[in-house]
């Protein structure tokens, strides 16, 4: 009833109760607006609706998530809300203050895919890969190019890129996962140890992948080496016409300054991406330990929107990738610690939103509800809507992360519900957690006494239902 021009003929839409044909289950809502997104043979009014169908793809993920985040709402119990202590408290303290009570708490955990917690998870992980490996080597910034024959070719004569935000995305996630491979399997620059990535969109549309890679001690990035893997110079005209035309077009810092100073990248009358950079005979490390990388003065050039660019606005890249690709990579070399925390944070900021809070003097009550606060004020793209219908991940990482509890003698947590019987919760009281199942084994096992508890889940697996660690039988990439 709501999109007349895109379902002539009424069409049903998603309704409960749909077998699916092949498992024993129900088809969700995901799993329909999933199918009704597949391409097909014959024309598709759907797929030429333009910015109607752009909006019928957000509408699509707004009731995919708002079913979600109802159950969420709905099984707060299940949750274990009450183990969220430190909130408990921080919310005790705050009504104290204003002279009000705790209200109603409703928590969104992390494993709602984007949200704050899940975010914040994520990033405590890679910060513990970090611990056991060391700081990442590169930091790859991978974005889509609209203009990717896959796409132009399977656009109608009458359509733009931005009419067909399923085709981006497919698009998109298959050079994405020939470019992982790339890196991981093929070793193109060297064997990787770790990776993780985070896929974001831009505002017109477009998805990128943030990538951080870490290089094994014999193919670590070096001064001697660096060259050879981050160029920030045009390629010589003669000897590679293709990879010029693809640096001019991909990797051009756009003119702004004085040639352009309502550049959207104009801070204070300043470039606040440091453009234009200066020229330099060979890469070098600065006072503050970031890389300057090797920008001569060879008179290549390029015309860009009517201004004579040079080396200096040149974006850092990789040669094979940018002339297999065809698309923005920026490259950059991690030279430091101090770089290392800051791009964790940043691949794993979440979206963009704004965050708008009301009070009222005479409300006594201090409510709680991070639901709401995830659903208010955020922006959200058709892009982004359709990329996640299709369930592609919005982020990995190399290693999988095992979170080991800290805790004091009787002090643990223990769940249980409160209808089970006696001898069942005496049996949770009794089960041992992690740490206390670390203590058990090194009573029994002598080698596991030169592990510290971090370094157990690279040699021992965890079984829940035995609570006890179990020698691994084959190597794994997991860490505590």
């Amino acid at each position: 009833m709501v999109y007349p021009l895109l379902f002539p003929n009424g069409e049903y839409g998603y309704r409960t109760g749909v077998p699916h044909r092949q498992t024993n289950r129900t088809v969700t809502l995901r799993q329909f607006y999933s199918w009704r997104l597949a391409i097909r043979n014959g024309f598709s009014i759907l797929h030429n609706g333009g910015k109607l169908f752009q909006q019928y793809i957000v509408d699509a993920w707004c009731k995919v998530e708002a079913n979600q985040l109802w159950f969420i709402r709905q099984n707060q119990r299940s949750l274990r809300v009450e183990n969220y202590r430190g909130l408990r408290r921080y919310l005790e303290e705050r009504a104290r203050a204003l002279g009000a009570r705790v209200g109603k708490l409703v928590v969104l955990p992390a494993m709602t895919v984007g949200s704050p917690r899940y975010m914040q998870a994520r990033y405590r992980e890679a910060m513990a890969i970090v611990a056991r490996y060391g700081k990442p080597d590169l930091f790859i910034t991978f974005t889509t190019n609209p203009n990717w024959p896959e796409i132009q070719e399977n656009l109608e004569h009458h359509q733009r890129f931005e009419h067909r935000p399923d085709l981006v995305c497919r698009v998109f996630k298959s050079k994405f996962t020939q470019f992982l491979d790339n890196l991981n399997k093929r070793q193109v620059l060297g064997v990787t140890q770790t990776y993780t990535y985070v896929i974001e969109f831009q505002k017109r549309g477009l998805p990128h992948a943030h990538v951080l890679i870490t290089m094994r001690p014999e193919d670590k990035i070096t001064i001697d080496n660096g060259n050879d893997i981050v160029c920030a110079e045009f390629p010589d005209r003669d000897m590679d016409p293709t990879l010029y035309d693809i640096i001019a077009e991909h990797y051009v810092h756009r003119p702004c300054g004085a040639n352009n100073p309502i550049a959207p990248c104009m801070r204070d009358g300043k470039c606040s991406k440091g453009y234009p950079m200066s020229f330099n005979d060979e890469t070098i490390i600065d006072h503050v330990r970031r890389p300057v990388y090797r920008r001569r003065r060879d008179g290549r050039t390029a015309v860009v929107e009517e201004t004579v660019i040079d080396n200096r606005r040149i974006v850092p890249y990789n040669r094979y990738f940018a002339k297999k690709y065809m698309c923005h990579i920026n490259f950059e070399v991690c030279a430091t610690l101090s770089s290392m925390k800051y791009l964790y944070k940043y691949v794993h900021k979440g979206a963009d939103c704004i965050t708008i809070q009301a009070s009222d003097t005479g409300d006594q009550t201090l409510d709680w509800d991070e639901i709401q606060n995830y659903l208010d004020c955020r922006y959200f793209s058709s892009t982004e809507a359709a990329y996640r219908l299709m369930t592609f991940p919005l982020a990995d990482r190399s290693h999988s992360v095992m979170t080991l509890p800290v805790h004091l003698e009787y002090e643990q947590a223990i769940l249980f519900d409160d209808d089970l019987p006696e001898e069942d919760v005496a049996a949770a009281v009794d089960k041992p957690t992690k740490l206390m199942a670390w203590f058990i084994l090194n009573n029994t096992d002598v080698e596991t006494r030169q592990l510290t508890y971090v370094e157990i889940p690279e040699h021992y697996t965890w079984n829940n239902r035995e609570a006890v660690w179990g020698k691994r039988r084959q190597i794994s990439k997991t860490i505590g």
